[in-house]
């Protein structure tokens, strides 16, 4: 449709008719991997002004290494990525958003829905359940990617058919994008670590750091050929990849820097408190947090076993009460090397939230009703004469297993009843359904 300016004729210009130019300095303005891709999806102009994003490690990573067993002489582990996003519906207000926590699978774009607190699949997804995602009708943020490390048997053989999982698929408004950024899940392997994967800046060797029941592993893939570990007397509890570098907790509360490109350690960092407890790392707002639950409230009812590294719930104890702190990583000045923890008694209007697959942060003005200064989280306490790898299930999603721990008074319950934080995590929301026209119609 033509407008009128002083009795002259306009004709508006199309979307596909902007100067390359233009379009190159607006990309450089785009954030996220997700935000280059719904910008190259608008039309073909615009896809081929900008070039693909440029991807993560191609994964799955498959290692192998010689052993000492001469019936099983190499042993194969994979490393896989599961990555937490926040959804919201494009024309909606602002607060109407939703997170999600997927796991790539070895088909580009199939994604397998997990619970935000584990590594385990949701099974129990509504039939409405959208079968896939088009990132035209959604904007999306990636809040937190976690990594995971896989041991295969010599003789296994990955069969599709095994595989279990809600095949959701990522369009990108009907332009194909090949991602071989993916992974297999497969029943019946067990995925036993915590790890975190970097591209090195000086050669073509990708960095793997792992924790394995406690234990600081890492090494160079293409290069080394077995794990290097680091000697310490203590167990580990959690490892994050934070502004290119490895950080890691101690069970003490001990931290540590280590050098993604060399994988060296170069700083150890003094617990801000020693005391028994399990401790989280979380990136918020740009900045480093250490969050400890202190279990020396609860001594008579809780024990750490040292043969599986976990904290277990004494024979008959039911209810164990919450108590965490927060700490931030600083540094004793500007340029000074030397790092510390300091206290943090409010978080503004972060929610962390916090498991042993994955912590995070996000802002409670993206989630209508809820409020800040809190953390979400799932006790992992394991019960006394539990099989570790018994003790998950798929409804870790339920509020009824969800508690939260507010900085501001010290309160603590589930979260099915504590009124005034909602479950940001299920059910998913109206605008999710299938069954149900879209927003604005």
């Amino acid at each position: 449709m033509a407008c009128s300016r002083g009795g002259e004729m306009i004709t508006p210009l199309s979307w596909s008719t902007l100067p390359v130019d233009l379009l190159t300095d607006i990309a450089k303005h785009l954030d996220t991997y997700f935000d280059v891709l719904h910008f190259r999806s608008v039309c073909h102009s615009w896809r081929t002004s900008v070039p693909a994003p440029k991807k993560s490690p191609s994964l799955p990573l498959e290692l192998n290494f010689l052993t000492d067993d001469p019936f099983h002489p190499f042993a194969t582990f994979s490393v896989y990525r599961r990555t937490v996003f926040r959804l919201e519906p494009e024309g909606s207000q602002h607060g109407n958003s939703w997170l999600i926590k997927v796991q790539e699978e070895s088909d580009a774009g199939k994604l397998l829905v997990t619970s935000p607190f584990s590594r385990y699949p949701i099974y129990n997804l509504p039939p409405t359940f959208p079968r896939e995602l088009n990132l035209l009708s959604f904007r999306v943020w990636p809040i937190a990617s976690t990594f995971s490390l896989e041991r295969h048997d010599e003789d296994e053989e990955l069969d599709s058919n095994d595989v279990t999982y809600h095949p959701m698929e990522i369009v990108h408004g009907g332009v194909e994008e090949n991602d071989n950024d993916s992974f297999i899940s497969n029943d019946g392997v067990t995925m036993s670590s915590k790890v975190t994967v970097s591209a090195s800046e000086t050669d073509s060797s990708l960095g793997v750091c792992a924790l394995i029941r406690g234990e600081f592993y890492s090494m160079k893939v293409n290069r080394d050929q077995e794990w290097n570990s680091m000697d310490i007397a203590d167990t580990y509890r959690d490892i994050i990849n934070y502004k290119g570098d490895i950080y890691a907790v101690l069970r003490n509360g001990t931290g540590s820097r280590t050098d993604a490109n060399s994988l060296t350690t170069t700083h150890l960092i003094l617990p801000p408190r020693p005391f028994t407890g399990e401790r989280y790392l979380v990136e918020s707002c740009g900045d480093l947090f250490l969050v400890s639950r202190d279990y020396s409230i609860c001594a008579s009812k809780v024990y750490y076993d040292d043969d599986t590294k976990c904290y277990f719930k004494k024979e008959g104890v039911t209810d164990i009460p919450f108590k965490f702190e927060v700490f931030k990583l600083n540094t004793v000045s500007p340029t000074s090397p030397v790092y510390h923890w300091d206290v943090v008694n409010d978080l503004g209007d972060q929610i962390f939230c916090l498991s042993k697959d994955c912590s995070f942060s996000v802002s409670a003005q993206d989630f209508a009703g809820s409020k800040g200064n809190c953390i979400y989280f799932v006790d992992e306490l394991y019960d006394e004469f539990d099989d570790e790898e018994d003790v998950y299930d798929d409804d870790l999603v339920d509020d009824t297993k969800i508690f939260v721990f507010n900085l501001e008074d010290g309160y603590a319950g589930p979260l099915a009843s504590s009124p005034g934080f909602p479950n940001i995590f299920w059910p998913p929301p109206l605008w999710l359904r299938t069954d149900l026209p879209p927003l604005g119609n």
